[in-house]
């Protein structure tokens, strides 16, 4: 039985019916409040195609409206989309699934595999959530100073503990932070969510060709 997901986004009405409603509170809330009800409820299927489906992306468009009177549609999109970093991170029982003991296996190896099933399972759920939703969050989690949408590298600071978040923060922030002035395409010694976004991708990209070159080298082997 399709949710209420499939049904929109199979009907590619997400995100065309929010960019028609734009400016639209109460169209722009209807739509966070459904995102938050299947992260909440949903099980893992419904979850995976909410988080990679329309109605994310036409969210994510509304945090890039401007204007003044948008703060609003801001808010309610960033609440949403700020809970799918949450949303996508393996359950308890995910990741001890992956590695449940053998027999007289040493207690030490036993430990190197659990950690290495958490962290593994936490960059899928890194690489399989949109670049928007991660830039939303990091804006969301530390746009503290000004609270203008733009994070400074000072702002940027408060997520090098992050538990999800740190290793892009530090990635951006390192060699005195030569990847955030990078990224600083308008030269105002600041991220907006846009660049922000590009970041968070070029990062995703990253991670994903360390893996391969890993697995291929493993392979080779």
């Amino acid at each position: 039985e399709d949710s209420a997901v499939d049904v929109l986004n199979r009907a590619g009405c997400g995100a065309r019916s929010l960019d028609r409603a734009a400016g639209d509170l109460a169209a722009t809330e209807a739509a966070a409040s459904l995102l938050s009800a299947v992260l909440r409820e949903g099980d893992a299927r419904e979850r995976k195609r909410a988080i990679g489906g329309d109605l994310v992306k036409g969210l994510a468009r509304c945090l890039k409206h401007d204007r003044k009177d948008a703060a609003c549609l801001r808010t309610a999109a960033n609440k949403a989309l700020g809970h799918l970093a949450v949303a996508a991170q393996p359950s308890f029982e995910d990741l001890i699934a992956g590695a449940r003991p053998r027999p007289k296996e040493d207690p030490a190896v036993l430990e190197a595999r659990r950690a290495e099933a958490a962290r593994r399972a936490a960059e899928d759920a890194f690489l399989s959530t949109p670049a928007s939703a991660h830039a939303a969050a990091l804006m969301r989690h530390c746009d503290t100073f000004s609270k203008n949408a733009r994070l400074t590298a000072a702002e940027l600071e408060g997520a090098v503990r992050h538990p999800v978040y740190a290793d892009v923060a530090r990635w951006l922030l390192a060699d005195r932070a030569s990847e955030f002035k990078a990224r600083d395409a308008d030269g105002s010694r600041t991220l907006g969510l846009d660049e922000l976004e590009d970041a968070v991708d070029a990062f995703q990209t990253r991670i994903a060709t360390a893996r391969k070159a890993s697995e291929d080298a493993a392979d080779a082997e």
